[in-house]
């Protein structure tokens, strides 16, 4: 999946990768005193746009809702953003990501901090089934709870 990030293989001794923390000073420090409380939206917005990058490209290749979503898990996990899992609830689903890549082992702070997760969930739904969606944080670490869950919801069902 080519999503126009350069040619990192060029980092011949430091590798793809970087640490956790980093990610999470960028995300949880770096944004909030430029953007304010507006930090969690504009960064679920970069999560959608990611989101349905992602979700077109594996669309591609996996046309089926079956292989869709085992490729979407398998993405989540291959990129260390989490452990996903999804079940259906009447019209909604309930996205769980464990080992979430901006929250999993933060103090609680008493608010929902994972909207770049969001944001992707929301794209990848929205890429399979060309449809816009509420995509809400219903658990996180940094409220308390040991995972994050998400409730996914249809627009047009709302």
């Amino acid at each position: 999946m080519d999503l126009n990030v350069g040619n990192v293989k060029v980092r011949k001794d430091l590798g793809a990768t970087v640490p956790v923390e980093i990610f999470r000073i960028l995300r949880l420090h770096g944004f909030e005193p430029l953007f304010g409380k507006s930090s969690n939206a504009i960064t679920m917005s970069c999560g959608r746009d990611l989101g349905l990058k992602i979700g077109s490209a594996i669309m591609i290749e996996h046309p089926t809702l079956e292989s869709y979503v085992n490729n979407v898990v398998a993405f989540f996990a291959e990129n260390n953003i989490g452990l996903v899992s999804l079940r259906p609830e009447g019209s909604e689903f309930i996205v769980q990501v464990d080992e979430c890549v901006s929250c999993a082992g933060v103090t609680n702070i008493g608010k929902c901090i994972c909207g770049f997760e969001g944001g992707i969930i929301s794209g990848i739904f929205q890429a399979f089934f060309a449809g816009s969606f509420y995509v809400k944080e219903m658990k996180c670490w940094a409220n308390g709870d040991t995972t994050c869950e998400f409730l996914v919801k249809d627009l047009k069902e709302m």
